[in-house]
């Protein structure tokens, strides 16, 4: 089931031709010569005795045409109405096992929400729970309608779908959407937010680009958006253009999200702004029952049921279905002022204690194999296939664990400061550094590449400055890694 935190058929012109509408004057000799003109002779009778003249060739009858989303789920609505609330009520319904009920729910989001591919899809799950192969499937080609790169990647490691997995439905509905080869989509690769402003591409040829220089916190959401938020102007799109100012009573911006039907939540120090399309609504501390007056917000994300979490100076506040509900974890305080992310967009939280990953039920502490002590400020990366690193901040050691389970130390040139520590989708750890950026080998072994401050131009905004990646992030295949400078 889809519970990542956190968005075809082209129309067609009828076409109007003067003949049909009005007649188009004859001149006059074409008139007279169309008159006197003799008739056409007969065609000649067909070879043979008793000839006939040839049939017609039979004209097939029109088509039906296949029913659409709407009519193909009808069955399992009852009658019901969509409404913004489906959404929440569905994920009550799975959670509870009670899959029919879900069917019907989920439905009903994907009436109410027609673009986004996670209401279909999530129909396709609690379809496949309950046995129902023929909804699983409508609503599964529904998902890939409204975005199929989205859709496949996530069909294809889904739990919930591995009932029908080796259908042959399934196999031609995956494998027609190739998956994005190296270098032929301009959203793939790595991406730096630069401490002093700016976002910088890695792409999967291994050529470094400079996407922005301004900028202070950077979002990919999990339909490949991409946004940028300042102090100065609020929220930017990298795609579109698309900018959104903030009001200045939220104070300094400190994390945003992008949802759906046009809304955007922005995250200052002194409260939170949500954006409904045409304008904002503004939350203080005070408005929040439990939080203490002097509270600061720090960052938000909102997961698949319509839970808002917001990360504040001491806890993680839970909105939404749930609203006024305060959610401890058990922590005094974080050791990061945002959430963080696996490589396919999971969010995290990193805490005194550990580190917890936010599923359909809510957050779920890690069990990660490093030593205890590490564990009071961490700086934490999850990769692929169950590898995850760690770096100590007291002792400035890199702890690496593979898919074996086993920790093991690696050994680094001096570092200084540690600002980022991710991973792409090869399975390599990216650490930013004062003395730059290192790259560790896809077999954890050792150290692939180390980039030293000021050796990629682009990542320099400013002269005779060295400017660090404060934030990585990977998306799509893995990259083609530059040689050393």
């Amino acid at each position: 089931m889809d519970a990542t935190v956190f968005a075809l058929i082209p129309s067609l012109s009828m076409l109007t031709l003067v003949a049909c509408s009005e007649p188009v004057p004859v001149p006059a000799e074409a008139q007279t010569a169309r008159e006197t003109a003799p008739a056409s002779p007969p065609p000649p009778a067909s070879a043979g005795t008793g000839a006939q003249a040839q049939a017609p060739e039979p004209v097939a009858p029109p088509q039906p045409s296949p029913p659409s989303f709407e009519q193909s789920i009808a069955h399992l609505l009852a009658g019901q109405s969509p409404s913004a609330e489906s959404n929440a009520a569905a994920w009550k319904h799975y959670k509870a096992k009670d899959y029919a009920q879900a069917q019907r729910e989920f439905g009903l989001a994907s009436l109410h929400d027609r673009e986004s591919w996670k209401p279909p899809f999530n129909l396709a799950c609690s379809s496949a729970l309950g046995g129902d192969e023929d909804a699983t499937r409508v609503a599964l080609v529904e998902a890939f309608a409204r975005d199929r790169f989205a859709a496949r990647r996530k069909a294809l490691d889904e739990p919930d779908l591995a009932s029908y997995a080796q259908r042959p439905w399934f196999t031609a509905l995956v494998e027609s959407v190739p998956g994005p080869a190296p270098g032929t989509d301009d959203k793939d690769g790595m991406y730096f937010q630069i401490n002093g402003g700016g976002v910088v591409r890695l792409s999967p040829s291994g050529e470094f680009s400079r996407l922005s220089d301004s900028g202070s916190l950077l979002l990919i959401t999990s339909d490949r958006q991409r946004w940028v938020s300042s102090h100065d102007y609020g929220l930017a799109s990298l795609d579109d253009g698309e900018q959104l100012t903030t009001p200045k009573e939220l104070g300094w911006l400190t994390g945003f999200a992008i949802l759906g039907e046009g809304k955007r939540v922005a995250v200052g120090y002194q409260g939170v702004g949500t954006y409904d399309g045409s304008e904002w609504s503004i939350e203080l501390a005070k408005d929040f029952e439990g939080l203490e007056p002097e509270a600061a917000f720090y960052d938000f994300v909102q997961d698949d049921s319509g839970r808002g979490w917001l990360m504040t100076t001491k806890h993680l506040y839970l909105r939404g279905p749930a609203a006024g509900e305060r959610v401890l974890l058990d922590v005094t305080g974080f050791a990061s002022d945002r959430f963080g992310h696996t490589v396919d967009r999971t969010p995290l939280v990193i805490f005194r204690g550990g580190v917890a990953s936010l599923g359909p039920r809510g957050w779920t502490k890690l069990e990660l194999p490093f030593p205890t002590e590490w564990q009071a400020a961490p700086v934490i990366a999850l990769g692929p296939n169950g590898t995850a690193a760690s770096w100590d901040r007291d002792h400035h050691r890199l702890m690496l664990c593979a898919a074996d389970g086993v920790a093991r130390e690696l050994a680094l040139p001096p570092t200084g400061g540690v600002y980022a520590l991710s991973s792409d989708y090869a399975g390599r750890f990216w650490l930013s550094s004062s003395k730059g950026l290192f790259v560790v080998a896809e077999d954890l072994s050792s150290v692939e590449r180390h980039y030293p401050a000021g050796s990629i131009d682009a990542l320099d905004v400013r002269p005779g400055v060295d400017i660090v990646p404060i934030d990585i992030i990977a998306l799509g295949p893995p990259v083609s890694l530059p040689s050393e400078r």
